[in-house]
């Protein structure tokens, strides 16, 4: 439509394109859109649900939505924070569990039930060493993540060394905290352990194991599949509350925070 209007009618656009940004107004109506149900090729068409809803929208809406975009790109590429999706390789895809796979991942609840607020540190410190003297047979291997305004680092803090990386900085805590744990579940392929107890400080990491069969995270996929690779190994997962004076957590929080090693392979941002 736009191409079929008189020079001075598209002289007259970029007047009022530019005056949306010094009065921060622009017409209500680039807000509707007329929604056109297309009947999908081949279906009933007595039946809703085979129509595709088509909005649409102003052609002046969307003509300066575009404008917008390119003039954002053009800016991110000259500024450190753009890049392109291709300069990462994407994380192979994870098969889903056979049926006859126990999928059940085992966990350790000893400090759900405290209300971190209102719970001292000594508190939380006497717990935890009752707790490690009931699973002394057990490995320790503490994860965490530090996220900044330029750095995400994860670490897993194992008795005598430690593993840490350097995500993207553009990844999420969440992301970083599944990487801290999937970092100690690759690390324990290489070891000769036979039982271990990963601890986070993450509930929603927590949260996402426990929901492993279903949650289509690449991390949480990968985690899922890598604990059972390891049929051999007894490992169960904790969480436990973080910055109260637990050693090997205050560790690991250090550890995700100093970290320079990059990460070769890509994780998800999110």
């Amino acid at each position: 439509m736009l191409k079929h209007l008189s020079d001075s009618s598209l002289l007259t656009i970029p007047l009022l394109f530019n005056r949306i940004w010094p009065e921060r107004i622009f017409p209500l109506t680039w807000l509707k859109a007329t929604v056109v149900p297309i009947l999908k090729p081949g279906k009933d068409k007595q039946d809703p649900n085979n129509y595709r809803p088509i909005p649409l929208t102003s052609c002046l809406g969307k003509l300066v939505e575009r404008m917008v975009s390119a003039r954002l790109i053009h800016v991110l590429k000259r500024s450190k924070w753009y890049f392109e999706i291709e300069d990462f390789p994407i994380v192979s895809h994870v098969e889903d569990p056979p049926p006859w796979q126990d999928t059940q991942l085992d966990f350790i609840d000893d400090f759900l039930h405290f209300f971190k607020p209102s719970t001292s540190d000594i508190v939380f410190q006497q717990q935890f060493y009752d707790h490690r003297q009931r699973f002394s047979n057990y490995v320790p291997i503490y994860t965490d993540s530090s996220k900044s305004d330029n750095h995400v680092g994860s670490a897993a803090v194992f008795p005598d060394f430690t593993v840490a990386e350097t995500l993207h900085p553009f990844c999420f805590v969440y992301t970083s905290e599944l990487n801290a744990i999937y970092l100690g579940l690759l690390k324990i392929t290489t070891l000769n352990f036979k039982k271990a107890v990963i601890y986070t400080d993450s509930r929603s990491g927590i949260n996402a194991l426990h929901s492993a069969k279903y949650n289509e995270h690449p991390l949480v996929m990968k985690c899922f599949d890598l604990h059972h690779t390891l049929k051999n190994i007894k490992i169960k997962y904790c969480w436990i509350p973080g910055h109260v004076g637990i050693p090997g957590n205050e560790r690991a929080d250090k550890a995700a925070k100093s970290t320079n090693t990059s990460r070769e392979a890509f994780v998800p941002f999110d």
